[in-house]
């Protein structure tokens, strides 16, 4: 009980954070799309979109690993995170130079929207300083990175908010943006010296340990990322600017809620790792339980954004983003295998089937681009809209059934989607099974509290209830 109330005070303190931040930034979001416009907050869009497919570059696949590493191994923390942050740094430099050379290509007489992707990728490479973060989530620091995340993510929210309401244009709302990942990555630094933790230390053994694996978990983050933002890039190089700004009002809104499937993973990822190697039935039982509670609230989440979409559009974006409503309520629909695939990805880095993770990964950004060159010059969002949900349940469910070793997930996965058909059941299974429990205690409770008190009257008085 005390691992599940453990589990509970993570996930709480990571999802609160989250919850903080993100209406935080929700709110910079409309100042800056209602003062933007369509047309440059779509150009924004489309540079932010462009960084992000190069940071899984800089990110190296090493967060998972590397939790993974300082919990086998605590006292070599700071080799492995020293050697994570030197990498990253390192990696980092070659996703500036790739993609300053990428908006260069693909939008050669824009100079505003240069500045901002290459302000953009500039502040990426701040992102190898996580690896302070993820050092502490190996030590269950989950209050100390909650604070640290909310904290950055509302300050830099306010900044980003009052520099759109001063008149900011694209270039300095991208630069509040780099230095918020900056800000977060020093901090995260300063918090782990002050946690005690020992010195950053790099050395070759580490490096060989941590990237021998990373590199497929590095190709397959980077398909999960085109997989995410391929679109917005796509549908601007196909439409034009002002279609992804529609998009992107849509997408964020979708979004909104995936922190929270990420986090409850996040938090539960050591348990699971350490239950894995004492427990194997009780592992896969927690797996299980794992998706039927992603699933419930995945389902519970699509249907009020579904629902209020034309309401959140209007408020949030105001009207000049309307035609975004019905992309909302069609792109929201991809949220759930999105949120089961954060559990299957902690699965597969526990199991070591990181070749399985880049498959079905890489399946989904090819499906992605495939459906978005059919369907984006005809139907513009709603087409990327309609990719985008394809894509999500083919890498974040049914390509699981092509591989033996990760089949049974599949199974248990598809078996989660119902959760809501299954839940009367389950909630009736729980309520006989407490019955069950009281009538034995009560039938144990009559045969210790004596002849007297008869069968009937055991429940009431004998001993049984106290054991």
């Amino acid at each position: 009980m005390s691992g599940r109330r453990g589990l509970l005070s993570a996930s709480a303190a990571l999802v609160a954070s989250r919850a903080l931040s993100l209406l935080a930034g929700l709110g910079a979001v409309a100042a800056v799309s209602r003062s933007l416009g369509p047309v440059e907050f779509g150009a924004l869009s489309f540079a932010l979109a462009l960084a992000a497919l190069f940071a899984p570059l800089t990110e190296m696949g090493l967060n998972a690993i590397l939790v993974r590493a300082i919990l086998k191994a605590p006292g070599r923390e700071g080799e492995y995170a020293g050697t994570a942050l030197l990498a990253r740094l390192g990696a980092g430099a070659v996703a500036l130079g790739l993609g300053g050379a990428a908006i260069l290509v693909l939008k050669p007489d824009e100079p505003g929207l240069h500045l901002a992707a290459f302000v953009l990728l500039a502040g990426e490479t701040f992102r190898a300083f996580q690896v302070c973060a993820l050092a502490m989530e190996a030590r269950r620091r989950f209050t100390a990175i909650a604070a640290g995340q909310a904290g950055v993510a509302i300050l830099f929210a306010g900044g980003r908010a009052a520099a759109a309401l001063s008149g900011a244009g694209m270039v300095g709302i991208a630069a509040i943006h780099a230095a918020e990942i900056a800000a977060g990555g020093m901090l995260f630094l300063a918090l782990r010296r002050r946690g005690g933790a020992p010195p950053l230390a790099p050395s070759r053994r580490a490096a060989g340990e941590l990237l021998r694996r990373s590199w497929i978990l590095a190709l397959s983050a980077g398909f999960a990322t085109a997989n995410l933002k391929i679109d917005q890039v796509m549908l601007g190089q196909m439409r034009g600017t002002a279609e992804v700004g529609v998009y992107a009002a849509a997408a964020r809104l979708s979004e909104l809620w995936h922190f929270v499937p990420a986090m409850v993973a996040t938090a539960a990822f050591p348990d699971l790792a350490e239950l894995r190697d004492r427990d194997r039935g009780a592992y896969l039982g927690a797996v299980r339980g794992l998706l039927d509670r992603i699933a419930l609230l995945s389902w519970a989440a699509m249907a009020a954004i579904a629902l209020g979409a034309g309401l959140a559009v209007g408020i949030a974006f105001g009207p000049d983003y309307a035609a975004a409503a019905p992309v909302l309520q069609l792109h929201v629909a991809g949220g759930i295998f999105m949120a089961l695939r954060v559990v299957a990805s902690k699965w597969m880095v526990i199991e070591e089937l990181f070749a399985l993770s880049l498959l079905s990964h890489g399946l989904g950004a090819a499906l992605n681009v495939a459906l978005n060159l059919a369907l984006i010059p005809a139907c513009g969002p709603m087409g990327a809209a309609a990719a985008t949900v394809a894509s999500y349940a083919g890498a974040g469910w049914i390509a699981f059934y092509a591989h033996a070793g990760t089949r049974p997930l599949a199974h248990a996965m598809g078996r989660s989607l119902l959760v809501p058909l299954r839940l009367p059941g389950i909630v009736l299974r729980r309520a006989r099974r407490g019955a069950g429990a009281g009538t034995q205690g009560g039938t144990q409770g009559g045969a210790h509290g004596g002849a007297g008190n008869g069968a009937g009257d055991g429940a009431g008085t004998g001993a049984g209830p106290d054991r």
